[in-house]
């Protein structure tokens, strides 16, 4: 499975800021290898941020862009389009909708046997949804 990308925001024992980079599947988890390196560096965590997209429009000029960054934060974004040389600057993030439903919600072909895994049993739907003329059992 793959993993999100994270912004740890930290300071270290003399109150220098600082931030570090990790990988991980869930921001709780995320959160658990942050507080484990904050532990054993001794820093303390200021934020966590998730990278997200944003949509972003800006006068440049004579011409509008409009287009996607992918930052941690809003204000990253408008820093590197302030830094371009933008005005009318206009940016929102870009909404994250998760279209799979929970296993516990599907309903399973009978053909299925009792005993394949959770992943498995996704791999054979996923196949019937991306091709509806084929049974999964098939």
């Amino acid at each position: 499975m793959r993993g999100h990308d994270y912004k740890i925001e930290v300071k270290d024992r003399s109150g220098k800021p600082g931030s570090r980079y990790i990988t991980a599947i869930t921001y709780f988890a995320a959160r658990e290898k942050a507080n484990a390196l904050a532990k054993a560096q001794g820093w303390t965590i200021s934020s966590i941020h998730k990278k997200k997209n944003f949509f972003y429009k800006v006068q440049r000029g004579a011409t509008a862009m409009e287009g996607t960054q992918s930052a941690y934060t809003r204000e990253e974004v408008l820093e590197a389009l302030k830094r371009i040389g933008g005005e009318k600057i206009t940016v929102r993030r870009e909404f994250e909708i998760n279209s799979r439903a929970p296993m516990s919600e599907l309903v399973l072909p009978s053909c299925l046997p009792t005993w394949s895994s959770p992943s498995a049993r996704r791999m054979l739907l996923d196949r019937a949804i991306s091709r509806p003329n084929v049974t999964a059992c098939a």
